[in-house]
């Protein structure tokens, strides 16, 4: 064996790395190391006690702790950083294997693997993807449901006299028609759709979610199989990496729990990861097809997800800043979007009498820090102040019901009949109380989304068959005069058990459980921008424009970040986003 040189080992894995680095670059190194630092004594905080009290209000031999927790992270995290960014800069994407190479690998499974994907792109990850879902597809039948697809259902059936969304009822804009935008209209229309055909053509409500998770499956595996022969036919990324991009999409338990839950996030996700490849390709490539497709990516997101207006407008606007050969045409289409949204939102759905949703679901970070100031300092709310919280908010059940880690309780109790004059006076007095306690609105943010940024135990709020089921009971009852048969076979009711305890075993298991963090993802979403801009790479910074938007409208949602759903745009295209991002790189320079 050979003997442990500390010379050679300072020399070969430390310096190099950290202190041979240009000082340019250490300020790119010293904040996320110190973010991450801070997040993580400030997280666990939180996991223990919903609170800072950890760090900060509890004396000083807890904050001294504190402390050194913090320097030995940022050592930790100060090293690995620098480490990451010199792998990233020995990164050189040489393209595909030569015809050579890819002749003398065939000599082995993986390699005629290799040669079928470099030759065959799109059919062969399309059929590598759809065998290996086929037993989910069996034990799944006819999909997976969540409460809100229960309320989109009824909502497309007026005649049932029941109001999914309870909170619209009596606020309708006509006693005939149950359509709201709570969730995407355009999702609830698609929904109805298709189990008018199951009913129509099968006489089956069942078959009906059938055809949808089986169109939703094949469109999201499609999308992957065109990304993965962009990736080989118009990037430097090598061959013998796809493979491995596939198995991502196979083995991640968040992707496949959500393969047939029939959620708007699934087709938003894949109008993203269009978006996303569009734009490498527009950025790319003067061709037409890709400035179609682009367009196109974006209507799905405006479409398919209430805040996508909001994230799509954003991304625009900054793409057009960093991208000036195709900034007339960023401008033109940021325009061409804002039309199409004042048109759509504001002029046809109204036309149509479809309800719009309720300004509660944009005022999940107020509502829930007035809550958490009045559990703390309730004794500090004069009687003015409760008045105008208990106009807009149930002052009783917000505190009673209150979840430092989901918002959805307190907006519940949010009075639909408020008037704008009424959110004013609330408005002001959450100022008021911000001014006397601002520590307790910084705690209620923080502990309300401390989940994206801190590693903690696995909270994963996974979307089973037991609850799906009884969402399928509940539409039997309301439907029945439709004469709804919504169920699971019972002969598959064991393989559909196993299944699921397999996935529970199985997502603790290394390197698996990685992803099922989402620190994992926003911290090394947060590298790549840093990295970006360290080097200077706007055509590379302008990938990563959306899903950056993406987990800040997670830092306003009302969930924290064990309910992957609001992150999922971001973990469903991460390994393609990568390879494009690092192509860009090495295009640029």
């Amino acid at each position: 064996m050979q003997e442990f040189n500390i010379k050679i080992f300072w020399r070969k894995y430390v310096y190099r790395y950290v202190c041979e680095a240009e000082r340019r670059r250490r300020p790119f190194v010293v904040v996320p190391a110190a973010l991450f630092s801070f997040f993580m004594v400030l997280g666990y905080s939180y996991a223990e006690t919903d609170s800072w009290s950890l760090v900060f209000g509890a004396g000083i031999v807890p904050f001294l702790k504190a402390c050194v927790k913090f320097a030995v992270f940022f050592a930790l995290f100060y090293y690995v950083i620098s480490f990451l960014y010199c792998k990233f800069d020995d990164i050189t994407l040489s393209g595909p294997f030569s015809k050579a190479v890819r002749n003398d690998s065939k000599k082995h499974l993986f390699g005629r693997y290799i040669a079928l994907v470099s030759r065959y792109p799109f059919r062969t990850s399309f059929l590598t993807l759809f065998i290996a879902y086929i037993p989910y597809i069996i034990v799944s039948y006819p999909a997976i449901l969540m409460p809100d697809q229960v309320y989109q259902i009824l909502d497309t059936y007026p005649n049932l006299e029941y109001i999914g969304i309870q909170y619209l009822k009596g606020h309708l804009l006509s006693d005939q028609i149950y359509l709201n935008t709570h969730h995407p209209i355009m999702h609830t229309l698609l929904l109805r759709a298709f189990l008018e055909i199951g009913t129509v053509v099968f006489h089956s409500f069942n078959v009906g979610l059938f055809l949808f998770a089986t169109a939703q499956f094949l469109f999201v595996i499609s999308a992957v199989s065109y990304g993965i022969r962009i990736l080989v036919i118009r990037t430097p990324v090598p061959d013998k990496y796809i493979p491995f991009i596939l198995l991502y999409y196979i083995i991640s338990p968040n992707i496949q729990n959500y393969m047939f839950l029939l959620t708007k996030d699934v087709i938003y996700v894949v109008f993203v990861f269009y978006f996303t490849l569009s734009l490498y390709l527009v950025v790319t490539s003067s061709e037409c097809r890709y400035r179609i497709m682009f367009v196109i990516s974006g209507l799905g997101i405006v479409l398919f997800r209430n805040d996508g207006r909001y994230s799509l407008i954003i991304a625009l606007s900054v793409l057009a800043l960093l991208y000036r050969r195709q900034r007339k045409f960023l401008l033109k289409y940021l325009a061409g979007i804002v039309v199409f949204c004042l048109l759509f939102f504001r002029v046809l759905l109204p036309m149509y009498h479809v309800t719009p949703g309720s300004i509660r679901e944009v005022l999940s970070v107020p509502f829930q820090q007035t809550a958490r100031y009045i559990i703390e300092h309730g004794e500090d709310v004069t009687a003015e102040e409760r008045t105008a919280i208990d106009t807009v908010l149930d002052y009783d059940h917000m505190i009673k019901f209150y979840n430092p880690h989901l918002s959805d309780n307190v907006k519940a109790t949010y009075n639909e009949n408020s008037t704008p004059d009424d959110l004013l006076r609330y408005f002001k007095v959450w100022f008021q109380m911000l001014r006397k306690h601002p520590d307790s609105y910084i705690q209620a943010y923080i502990n309300n989304y401390y989940y994206y940024l801190y590693p903690g135990p696995i909270l994963f709020y996974d979307y089973c068959y037991q609850p799906s089921e009884r969402c399928m009971d509940l539409l039997n009852r309301v439907m029945a005069p439709l004469g709804a048969d919504f169920h699971y076979p019972s002969s598959l009711y064991t393989a559909r058990m196993q299944y699921e305890l397999f996935r529970e075993d199985y997502m603790y298991v290394p390197p698996v459980i990685l992803l099922m963090y989402s620190p994992t993802y926003t911290w090394l979403l947060t590298l790549l921008l840093l990295y970006g801009i360290y080097k200077k790479i706007p055509q590379a910074i302008g990938l990563l424009v959306f899903p950056v938007l993406v987990v800040c409208m997670c830092m306003v949602s009302p969930c924290n970040g064990f309910y992957f759903r609001y992150l999922y745009p971001v973990i469903f295209i991460f390994p393609v986003l990568i390879s494009l991002f690092f192509s860009a790189k090495r295009i640029a320079t």
